[in-house]
């Protein structure tokens, strides 16, 4: 097959369009299913088939064309409006392309690529890689073209891109399509409701990223292709119900520009395809019912399993002992890297009862001590609270028995059922607000000014982009200097929350306010933070969460530790 492609793309460009339009008339004549959706939507757009019958054509030059556009000399490619993407590029801030099913949208993105990529870095795109082993290979080679990086549609992806918006480069969407349960909104699309992601609107909100409106259409008989650029004419709402609901307005109007080429026979309004609930509901509805015994027990048999089983996270804890524990013997680090996933397993099976039980029994189980009176008051302030695998109930503790408003920032999950049952779960007491890191910093900002509260979780190695070196354990280790930063900007005390497991349930100790910080000497800070952690650590070292790669990113020169 990767040889038919070959072959295909040595092809002039009018020979495959015209190859292509008989291609879309034999997909339109012999699937009924897929001629009742091409006219469905386009009479619910307004066109009679006449308007829009060469749209036919078009969706067979769609596919037709791609063996050129992956693997052969790419066609020409004139542009119109170059100069409205060269003020957005002024800006700084990045750009998002917008395009939708329309005309070459491959084109669209290697046309832009070979434009500004040499001035302003690649572009980068989403994408799904083939299920099959030969074509996703292909994929991955066409995507990747000069000037544009591919990264596949999940959670790193989606940061990668982010990433790219902060660096001031350029990403590329196609809004128009079905996103999975839990990844997009309800708004309307040529006056029907369509589920629609949520995605391209949050990357612009959280970014400030210009949104930039593209299409790009074929030209008759062969002759390239015309990619017309369209800086959206105004920002886009703070509501993200209401910026959803812009651009699917922005996608209908660059579709009604060009109605005869659009892909009108694709499932614009299907159900967004549904992710397995059924873990959840066990946990919820089963796990959550026994009794406490009962759970530890069983999480003690699956961190057994999973100490045996899991051997590169077992590998990576044992690792990480050794550099922060030298003096210690190796039985004594296997206990506890044993201890670590049993611990794993036994707070991953408590969510069960902390995200679902009645309030009594999360306030009977879960526990706060230490200086409680720093809690009092409007004062702004942060809890250093490392991740010890008593988080999440450490995270209850605190909206169970203060009213202040509670923010707290956590990585979205890559399964939209299970994020959403972490975020429903982390939420379900007091005034909490829950902050993807992608969200930036005002919003945090703001609630402390205001006398609030932020968990704050800095201990993770989120790669050199965001850290600086500092020891731990005596290990230069790439850390997040945020807990400083925010307690300068926000004005905060700090106060460390450490919250240990216990047969009972969890206990989170909350220490006195730390004294002289922060500092003008943010790398200072960021070290005495580290030491604060060590002294916890040293207290329960198999409740912490030694599975994570927390030496991955090195000085430059410097060999891996997990090699």
């Amino acid at each position: 097959m990767p040889l038919i492609f070959r072959f295909f793309s040595l092809w002039p460009l009018w020979l495959l369009h015209g190859l292509g339009a008989v291609l879309g008339w034999v997909a339109f004549v012999v699937s009924a299913t897929y001629r009742r959706r091409f006219l469905a939507n386009a009479q619910l757009a307004g066109y009679g088939f006449a308007q829009v019958r060469a749209a036919v054509a078009h969706a067979g030059r769609m596919v037709a064309e791609l063996p050129r556009l992956w693997l052969g000399a790419l066609p020409a490619c004139r542009l119109e409006n170059a100069e409205g993407v060269e003020r957005a590029w002024a800006a700084g801030r990045g750009i998002v392309f917008l395009t939708p099913h329309l005309g070459c949208f491959e084109m669209s993105v290697q046309a832009a690529a070979r434009r500004w990529s040499a001035a302003h870095g690649p572009i980068t795109i989403l994408y799904r890689p083939a299920r099959q082993r030969w074509l996703a290979e292909v994929m991955r080679t066409a995507r990747n073209r000069p000037g544009v990086q591919a990264v596949p549609t999940e959670l790193q992806g989606v940061r990668q891109m982010i990433k790219a918006l902060r660096r001031g480069q350029a990403v590329g969407l196609l809004p128009d399509q079905v996103p999975p349960e839990g990844q997009g909104l309800w708004a309307p699309f040529f006056g029907r409701p369509a589920y629609t992601m949520t995605l391209a609107a949050r990357l612009a909100q959280q970014t400030g990223a210009a949104v930039v409106l593209a299409r790009c259409t074929r030209e008759p008989w062969g002759r390239g292709y015309t990619l017309h650029l369209e800086p959206l004419a105004q920002p886009l709402p703070q509501a993200l119900d209401a910026a959803v609901g812009r651009l699917n307005a922005a996608m209908e109007g660059l579709i009604r520009q060009t109605p005869q080429q659009y892909l009108w026979g694709y499932a614009r309004y299907k159900q967004p395809r549904p992710v397995p609930q059924a873990g959840v509901w066990f946990m919820q509805q089963v796990l959550a019912r026994l009794p406490l015994r009962v759970l530890r027990a069983l999480g003690w048999g699956l961190g057994q399993v999973l100490y045996v089983l899991a051997a590169p996270r077992r590998k990576v804890a044992l690792r990480n002992l050794a550099l922060c524990f030298p003096q210690a013997t190796p039985a004594q680090r296997r206990a506890w890297a044993r201890a670590t996933f049993v611990a794993f397993c036994q707070a991953w099976l408590d969510r069960g009862w902390l995200w679902a039980a009645p309030r009594a029994v999360v306030e009977q189980r879960v526990q706060l001590t230490g200086a409680l009176h720093e809690l009092e008051g409007d004062t702004p302030t942060i809890i250093f609270a490392p991740h010890f695998y008593g988080m999440d109930a450490g995270g209850l503790a605190l909206p169970l028995r203060t009213a202040r408003a509670f923010t707290s920032i956590f990585s979205t999950h890559p399964d939209p059922v299970v994020d959403a049952w972490f975020m429903a779960g982390r939420q379900r007491f007091g005034d909490v607000r829950m902050l993807n890191r992608a969200d930036g910093v005002k919003p945090i900002l703001s609630n402390l000014r205001k006398g609030g509260l932020l968990y704050l979780l800095p201990d993770m190695d989120f790669g050199p982009g965001e850290s600086i070196f500092v020891p731990f354990f005596g290990v230069p280790a790439a850390t997040v200097p945020s807990l400083s930063r925010f307690a300068r900007l926000g004005r905060a005390k700090v106060l460390g929350m450490y919250t240990r497991m216990t047969p009972t349930g969890y206990v989170a100790e909350i220490t006195p306010a730390w004294q002289n910080f922060p500092t003008d000497d943010v790398p200072a800070d960021t070290a005495r933070m580290n030491r604060e952690l060590e002294a916890a650590i040293a207290t329960m070292p198999g409740q912490y969460y030694w599975v994570h790669r927390r030496f991955k990113t090195r000085p430059e020169g410097t060999p891996s530790v997990y090699q």
